[in-house]
């Protein structure tokens, strides 16, 4: 799991004047404001537990594109385009339940140790979030673009097990439902998730990595293999035949 904020001491000056705050699945803890009139300050999130996706919010340019950009998980923060923009370019949402500080821009201008923008801004690097958008992933297979997908969700919010909605995934991966129920099901006789009503539960990260590194990404789960194994009875065959 990731450090907490002590492991920088001037962070928990900062976080101490913004307490954390408690995100349901879905709603937002950063709002575009890119594009309002008038213009509006943006903001900065640090992730105390949880994933938070970064998306354009219905951007002028193309109001039909919903392409996420990042994908964020524990002791991380989101909403380093502010520092370059000053406003917010992508709406940042929960996709697990979260608990996060909103910092608006203004703390770090007027203040903030330069330790804690520095901090800010290499915690959204590459070594830090995960690359989830449809573009990063390629042109992979659906199979394997899930897989990655939900091997780094799990990556980024280490736990047990942890549980994301169809609706969430299929958006991140930039297809319909429809289209990933039949990879999902596959995933699930493999042995990889399960799938409940509308969720995907994740507890298996060692096995989603290595069906990545081997490519076999349908191999039965060890009940079934199991099954595969006991020697079979020869059929009967036909009445008066030895």
């Amino acid at each position: 799991m990731a450090g907490g904020p002590g492991d920088v001491p001037t962070l928990r000056w900062l976080l101490d004047r913004f307490p954390p705050q408690r995100f349901e699945r879905g709603e937002t803890l950063i709002v575009n404001t890119r594009h309002r009139s008038p213009p509006q300050a943006g903001s900065l999130a640090y992730v105390h537990e949880g994933l938070v996706r970064g998306a354009w919010n219905a951007p002028f340019i193309a109001p039909e594109n919903h392409a996420t950009t990042l994908v964020a998980g524990d002791g991380k923060w989101v909403g380093a385009d502010v520092f370059k923009y000053g406003a917010n370019l992508f709406r940042y949402d929960a996709l697990t339940l979260t608990t996060a500080s909103i910092v608006p821009l203004e703390a770090f201008r007027d203040g903030a140790p330069r330790e804690v923008a520095l901090e800010a801004l290499s915690s959204v690097s590459l070594d830090w979030c995960a690359a989830a958008s449809s573009l990063s992933l390629g042109n992979d297979t659906l199979d394997r673009r899930a897989l990655l997908l939900l091997y780094n969700l799990f990556r980024l919010h280490p736990r047990p097990e942890i549980e994301v909605r169809h609706k969430d995934v299929a958006e991140l991966l930039g297809v319909t439902r429809q289209s990933l129920q039949p990879v999902l099901k596959r995933l699930e006789r493999a042995g990889l998730v399960s799938l409940g009503y509308g969720e995907i539960v994740v507890g298996q990260p060692d096995e989603l990595l290595a069906a990545l590194r081997t490519g076999r990404l349908l191999v039965a789960p060890p009940h079934a293999r199991q099954e595969l194994a006991r020697p079979q009875r020869p059929s009967p065959g036909p009445a008066g035949t030895p």
